[in-house]
């Protein structure tokens, strides 16, 4: 029996008859004729190498058609399909993405999935209905019956909390004990500040996340809490240290060590194009000293980049530490974030490595070595290592994975290196460095 939200995925027709897919957390679906497909159905001639994407986050599901040639039928209708003589990287922008409820029916070649969904009441395990849902309110939604008992104090505190994720203005939001000087910068989940602290009486980097959804629930709230906590227990020389971290009408907020020369993505934005060979292997080399001290702690960080490579001049020298341990994808993991792989997350697809689009929630340190790969490589050439066409789906260059090797970006760097930077980012992850100690080895004997 189902005890918690939950999306699924029945195949009522088709080869795969009678197959189910459950989601009870933020994850991602794809479907093709590819093996690296959640489903892939080899020999439908009507389905594409990959034709759609499902993203969920009970109890939301969304679906984006992945430039098919054939197009994808969601109760009757067609999304996407390519036109005669149209690129698939063209058809995928064209499309929308469709938000699916329970109920709907999505059809492509032979195959044919019912989606359902079901969210239980947090008092008597009742499915909602949705008019339930839709008047459940924030926090552990309650059917009606429920929700006309008495509610005890905890209940009532917890809705009082969580009420505020929907009512949190994300520029004006005061967070106790810190008073804001300025933004710094600003995402897709969230912003960050330069603020003063008065328990430390000091100015920190204070980051800010706003939950992506109307209703959260005690149990992400605790999950993302707890992880957070395990990450910001990370001390290193080369990782933002955490000062503080809370949840406060409705935002989550945590104040890291403010590091006042900013990202190696101003850095990059700064230069317009490639970051001489020095600075870029000086970097490089102490990030994967930070990486490998987390690594060796169990911790992936699954979202390395530039903008989470911050800086700190004294001198001459140029100390690189890595922020946001945990933040970002934690938050999505959780299911705080609203949805991700279908909505603002440009700025982290370039540096992703493919397998983290069908292996959503699961990434091992590999993925950390892409993703220093590809930070390496824009900082070299200024491009990034993925073959992105204007305008298209990024989504769809990750599943065919295309990257581009370093040579065919006309640069002159040393060849050892160039050969370093290629294995960082091959797309088979048994390809790689298959540790950051390794990598930093390689790096060190190409110059």
């Amino acid at each position: 029996m189902l005890n918690k939200a939950t999306i699924r995925l029945t195949i009522e027709q088709g080869p795969m008859k009678g197959k189910v897919f459950d989601f009870e957390e933020h994850d991602t679906f794809v479907f093709g004729r590819m093996p690296d497909c959640h489903c892939h159905l080899p020999d439908d001639p009507c389905v594409s190498r990959h034709h759609f994407l499902i993203e969920v986050n009970p109890p939301d599901c969304c679906l984006s058609d992945l430039g098919s040639l054939n197009g994808t039928h969601i109760n009757g209708k067609k999304h996407g399909g390519r036109k005669p003589d149209e690129m698939p990287q063209e058809a995928a922008r064209r499309a929308q993405v469709v938000n699916l409820k329970d109920g709907d029916i999505i059809r492509t070649g032979d195959t044919v999935f019912r989606v359902s969904v079901f969210v239980p009441c947090a008092k008597c395990g009742k499915a909602l209905d949705a008019q339930d849902r839709a008047e459940a309110g924030p926090g552990a939604p309650k059917c009606r019956a429920c929700r006309k008992t008495p509610k005890d104090k905890q209940s009532e505190l917890l809705a009082g909390i969580l009420a505020g994720a929907r009512k949190a203005d994300k520029q004006k939001a005061g967070i106790p004990g810190y008073r804001i000087e300025k933004k710094l910068g600003e995402g897709g989940m969230g912003q960050v500040y330069l603020a003063h602290s008065e328990k430390l009486n000091r100015q920190v980097a204070l980051k800010t996340m706003l939950p992506g959804r109307s209703a959260i629930d005690e149990a992400a709230v605790k999950r993302f809490l707890r992880e957070v906590a395990t990450c910001a227990a990370l001390k290193h020389p080369n990782i933002v240290a955490f000062l503080d971290q809370g949840y406060s009408n409705g935002v989550f907020y945590f104040a890291m060590e403010y590091c006042k020369d900013g990202s190696v993505h101003d850095l990059l934005t700064r230069s317009k194009g490639p970051l001489p060979l020095a600075i870029s292997v000086g970097i490089i080399s102490q990030v994967l000293d930070g990486l490998g001290y987390a690594h060796e702690k169990g911790i992936v960080h699954r979202d390395l980049k530039p903008s989470n490579i911050l800086l700190v001049r004294m001198g001459s020298n140029l100390t690189a530490l890595i922020a946001d341990f945990g933040l970002a994808k934690n938050f999505q993991r959780a299911g705080l974030s609203g949805m991700t792989m279908s909505g603002a997350c440009s700025g982290t697809l370039p540096f992703m490595p493919p397998e983290q689009v069908v292996n959503f929630r699961d990434v091992n340190p590999v993925a950390d070595i892409f993703s220093a790969g590809a930070t390496l490589y824009v900082m070299l050439t200024g491009q990034c290592v993925y073959d992105f066409k204007e305008g298209e789906d990024q989504v769809r260059a990750l599943l065919e994975k295309r990257i581009v090797p370093i040579r065919k970006r006309r640069v002159k760097l040393p060849e050892k290196l160039m050969d370093v930077v290629d294995r960082a980012t091959q797309a088979e992850p048994e390809k790689r460095f298959q540790s950051v100690k390794e990598m930093k080895a390689a790096v060190k004997k190409a110059m």
